[in-house]
């Protein structure tokens, strides 16, 4: 092997560790203090308001944003801050988003359900499941 292509070999190698050991950010949910979440589940009693903060983490740049839609059956029982977009998001970092559930006084118990979706223009980036719970 000629000296040129022992030298061309080593920096490949060099080349590929260091790429190798760069951090790779998982995209998707997160709880607010960073645990992943495929799925949200806010606890609340009849007439009562609750709170819950997730975190989402782009897997791509998006300079025009994500839009925030609300969904599911108890969509009017749900708002979020921010309300309808997250203005720039940035490769790998984490955009919190608060979710806040009123549910309305006589609600029985049981188990309800809404979402929360991330898009970029028409494309659906993410959605979570939100599940409420009414003790």
């Amino acid at each position: 092997m000629q000296p040129k292509s022992v030298a061309l070999a080593v920096v490949g190698l060099l080349l590929l560790a260091l790429g190798c050991s760069v951090a790779i950010v998982k995209p998707g949910w997160q709880t607010a203090s960073g645990e992943p979440i495929e799925s949200l589940t806010v606890t609340a009693q009849p007439g009562a308001q609750a709170r819950a903060t997730v975190k989402f983490i782009p897997g791509d740049n998006e300079s025009n944003g994500l839009a925030i839609t609300l969904g599911g059956d108890q969509v009017s029982w749900v708002s979020s801050d921010p309300a309808t977009r997250i203005p720039k998001v940035d490769l790998g970092v984490a955009y919190p988003i608060t979710l806040t559930v009123n549910v309305p006084p006589g609600t029985p118990p049981g188990t309800y359900g809404a979402s929360i979706s991330l898009y970029t223009g028409q494309k659906l980036v993410s959605k979570l499941p939100v599940k409420i719970v009414v003790q």
